[in-house]
């Protein structure tokens, strides 16, 4: 505050007010009164000091003669830093979990024919803070928190007020923060204001076929190849405004895509 004071007195006429007065400076410096003076350290209310991933791997390999098979299998648990309301209806929290799987099995039908079969799956569920704007650019939610938290005024309003007698029965959180204060955000009220979740999975599946040529077209082979792949994307946008929940289902989107490929070579034995 007196940074922001002698920078208004250096740059701007004598005449100018002075952003705080040398009574709420003093008060502020005193803490007597934190709802009449606030200093608040909005890292403390939006940013947790650790968090905890969890990774579980699983591989299986095996097979005899004709039939030899790989699997593996990978879940993985990711969640953010940014602190839990227990007044907030929902946890707006990054959450990620994550599941996927690869299976290759080899089977041989005779001495001169072989195939392979190649799966793969992957599954996205992702929730989190939504996302903000800078500097007219979109961000994620955990990027624009730390940017909130680190662009706020300590000084001019709490994140939340406790209840008074007109508000007694009010069921959401008095937020601080108002139109008499300007251009001013709450990263709190902002923050909390909703979450969104997408949904993402992808499968993959290809078969190939060989067969070796004997007798006089020793040497020549032909192989054969099928591809298809599947991606369906779901992404869920939950504006909260203080008094209602609104869902939104923003966008979805599935895409299937189908390839065959054919081809002969030779090859000298």
């Amino acid at each position: 505050m007196k940074l922001r004071n002698e920078a208004v007195r250096t740059r701007d006429p004598p005449m100018v007010a002075l952003p705080y007065s040398s009574n709420k400076i003093r008060n502020t410096e005193l803490g007597i009164d934190p709802i009449m003076y606030p200093s608040v350290n909005w890292y403390d209310y939006l940013i947790k000091d650790r968090t905890s991933n969890q990774r579980v791997n699983l591989n299986i390999t095996g097979g005899g003669k004709a039939v030899q098979y790989y699997l593996a299998a990978n879940y993985q648990h990711d969640t953010g830093i940014i602190k839990e309301s227990k007044e907030n209806m929902v946890n707006n929290n990054i959450d990620v979990n994550r599941f996927q799987v690869r299976s290759n099995v080899t089977i041989k039908f005779s001495p001169t024919t072989s195939g392979i079969v190649r799966a793969y799956g992957s599954f996205d569920d992702t929730s989190g803070p939504r996302p903000g704007w800078i500097d007219g650019k979109e961000v994620s939610g955990g990027i624009y928190t730390f940017h909130l938290a680190r662009n706020a005024t300590p000084v001019e309003f709490l994140p939340y007020y406790p209840k008074d007698e007109a508000n007694m029965e009010t069921k959401h959180l008095l937020f601080g923060m108002g139109s008499e204060l300007g251009s001013f955000i709450n990263p709190y009220a902002e923050i909390v204001s909703g979450y969104i979740e997408d949904s993402k999975s992808m499968m993959l599946l290809q078969l190939e076929i060989e067969h070796k040529f004997t007798g006089l077209l020793d040497g020549l082979f032909a192989k054969g190849m099928y591809n298809t792949n599947e991606i369906h994307i779901m992404i869920l946008d939950v504006p909260i405004p203080p008094r209602s929940i609104i869902l939104l289902l923003q966008h979805w989107t599935a895409l299937i895509n189908y390839s065959r490929l054919i081809r002969i070579q030779v090859r000298n034995t």
